[in-house]
């Protein structure tokens, strides 16, 4: 019994593998050799990136092998896919659907394969190469899963249309963004971070013509119209079907196109942050240093932490030297072009900084640098208790502006910058605590009109937030202005000098007025961050010319007369390293207005300023200021060793 039992159960068993065997490998031998082929094609452009990246650096063992399993799975779901579309899908289809991922693939080995590989980073960027090549891979099915679907008879037409929408807008993303990435490679050569993801989510259409119109030549925006609209084309045909195109199939090949998507569509949501730019994305709101999420944690404690703010000063500036405050913060302006602080620039950028550099009342600091290449990122530690050194964090933070209230100022922020989005969880959440906040459309020089309407019979503490030096150049000066002002140099570098010179012209008016009718006691002018004519003030690739800045302090004789040790210890820091985001601590001390939040050793008019140029930190804490190839090296040696003393 036993016996006739095992042998039926052997007889089930090999009829179940002979039908599978005929089910597969004979009904559908076609199928098969359809899939080898498109697989073999894959495996073939596989073998030739990983050559070339391994002609360029040594890949590790287990970049082969992932390469290899992900070659198995795109046949096996390539099988089953065209095994329910048997004669629905024929091959052009197939390979017009592989063609986004050709595409896909060929940009990012490019990338990576050319891009410059350190010991640091070599794994890093390996990893990400492979796990973007096994996205354009997988997408490729995606799209392909709804080829099967377009190719369904009696479709219902909202979902046709659906489906090819969606179809088109996959083909055309998985073709553009690549490419996308080529261009933005060939112009920063480097990889395209959080940072970058970040200036272009804050960034308004205004200046997205202006970033166009100064980065590209009229033939190279043309050129990327024409590659638009080629890719669009492509995306368009390969979602096209005729009516002829399209077949009759049973329930459980349907069955099988919808659990294909859903296991596709399931594979790519747990390993979402492998796709550019969602993993670019993820890292900006990432909950441990994601810069988004730090700027939300402002935004929600900011009314908290001024709340516990408290000043351990009795008697501070406003009631010793009553009168105005004003901070100027300038916008992409670079020491390196003003001739105020670079003697040896030719172009005479800043006439009216250089003769007050000569006078008693101002103090001019040569080692100033930014925190941070981008201005929502510089000006949120600017402005708060958060710096690169205290490991607080935005959400911890107090801002100046009450500190300043605090004090007894009535606080004012004036800006010709745009309001956006992103700035609603930073730099404008901090300006909102401000009694008086005014957003002005126009140029610099229209600040000054803004500043005549405040009262000049009260303690003032006034923020002027130019537009200054950002791209593009000439937008940022009127015209009659820019004639009178043309210095002899190349374009790009005549029209920054022609912004700078603005500048310096809208600070004369604005002190003039100030000093003659608004009882001015203390001004002080430094820029978010400095500017690269190349690149520009990106994060990536990074330039020292990006953070420095200038800064200067104005202390008039009556403050200098009630406060003469913060007079001398300004003027003792002249050559001292600065970076902007101490500036929290340091208008605190120049205002009497020590609080819970303040920490002496950050404060530049303080004799217990501690932050040497070994100390010295810029981009988050990442870089060393002591880097900085345009140094003095025998000045910086000395600076050390005098560090190392204390």
């Amino acid at each position: 019994m036993n016996q006739f039992k095992y042998k039926d159960i052997k007889i089930f068993i090999d009829n179940i593998v002979h039908n599978t065997y005929v089910f597969l490998f004979q009904k559908h031998l076609d199928v098969l050799k359809e899939s080898a082929f498109v697989s073999f094609f894959m495996y073939v452009l596989g073998i030739i990136f990983l050559s070339y990246m391994h002609t360029q650096f040594s890949l590790p063992y287990n970049i082969y092998s992932f390469f290899v399993y992900s070659i198995d799975k795109f046949f096996v779901i390539l099988y089953a896919l065209l095994m329910a579309s048997k004669n629905g899908v024929n091959r052009v289809q197939v390979m017009l659907c592989l063609l986004p991922a050709v595409v896909w693939n060929i940009a990012y080995t490019y990338i990576f394969g050319t891009i410059n590989h350190t010991s640091e980073n070599h794994t890093y960027y390996m990893v990400l190469y492979v796990l973007y090549y096994s996205a354009g891979t997988l997408l490729s099915l995606v799209l392909l899963s709804f080829s099967c679907f377009l190719s369904i008879q009696k479709l219902p037409q909202i979902l046709s249309l659906t489906m090819r929408f969606l179809s088109t807008i996959l083909s055309f993303i998985m073709m553009a963004i690549p490419v996308s990435y080529v261009i933005y490679f060939t112009k920063y050569h480097s990889l395209f971070d959080e940072i970058s993801l970040m200036s272009i989510i804050a960034t308004n259409i205004q200046e997205s013509k202006e970033y166009i119109s100064t980065m590209f030549t009229q033939e190279e925006v043309l050129t990327l119209f024409l590659i638009i609209v080629v890719i669009f084309c492509i995306s368009y045909r390969i979602t096209y079907f005729k009516k002829t195109d399209k077949h009759s199939y049973s329930g459980i090949k349907k069955v099988t196109f919808i659990s294909v998507l859903f296991f596709l569509m399931f594979t790519m949501w747990n390993k979402g942050a492998t796709y550019f730019p969602l993993d670019t994305y993820a890292k900006l709101n990432q909950l441990d240093g994601g810069p988004m999420h730090a700027f939300e944690e402002l935004k929600k404690n900011i009314d908290r932490n001024n709340r516990a703010l408290y000043l351990t000063d009795s008697h501070t500036t406003a009631d010793a030297v009553p009168g105005t405050v004003i901070v100027v913060i300038g916008e992409s302006a670079c020491r390196d072009y003003m001739h105020a602080f670079n003697e040896n620039y030719p172009h005479r950028t800043t006439p009216w900084e250089t003769r007050m550099k000569m006078t008693p009342d101002f103090i001019f600091f040569s080692s100033a640098y930014s925190n941070f290449s981008n201005t929502v990122m510089a000006l949120t530690q600017v402005l708060t208790s958060s710096n690169q050194y205290n490991e607080q964090s935005l959400g911890e933070a107090a801002d100046i502006i009450d500190v300043a209230h605090k004090a007894g100022y009535h606080t004012y922020w004036i800006s010709t910058q745009d309001r956006n989005g992103i700035w609603d969880a930073g730099v404008t959440e901090i300006a909102e605590h401000a009694d008086y906040k005014k957003w002005i459309e126009g140029k610099d020089d229209q600040i000054l009109r803004e500043l005549k309407s405040i009262p000049t019979n009260q303690n003032n503490f006034i923020i002027l937030h130019l537009s200054g030096s950002h791209y593009k150049y000439t937008e940022k000066v009127p015209d009659e202005f820019a004639r009178d002002h043309r210095f002899s140099a190349p374009e790009e570098e005549a029209d920054y000098d022609t912004s700078l010179a603005f500048t310096d012209d809208n600070l004369k008016n604005i002190f003039n007025y100030a000093n003659t009718n608004m009882n001015l006691q203390v001004m002080t002018y430094f820029s978010d961050h400095g500017e690269n004519l190349k690149y520009k003030h990106v994060s990536e690739p990074f330039y020292y010319d990006m953070i420095r800045i200038p800064f200067w302090i104005y202390l008039s004789p009556w403050y200098r007369e009630q406060y003469p040790d913060i007079a001398n210890t300004l003027r003792a820091h002249r050559e001292s390293v600065f970076t902007n985001d101490m500036m929290f601590e340091t208008m605190s001390g120049i205002l009497h207005a020590k609080s819970n939040f303040y920490d002496e050793k950050y404060d530049f008019s303080n004799q217990q300023y501690s932050i040497t140029w070994q100390d010295a930190k810029t981009m988050r804490g990442e870089l060393r200021i002591a880097d900085d190839p345009d140094l003095n090296k025998a000045v910086v040696g000395n600076n050390l060793h005098d560090s190392s003393q204390k």
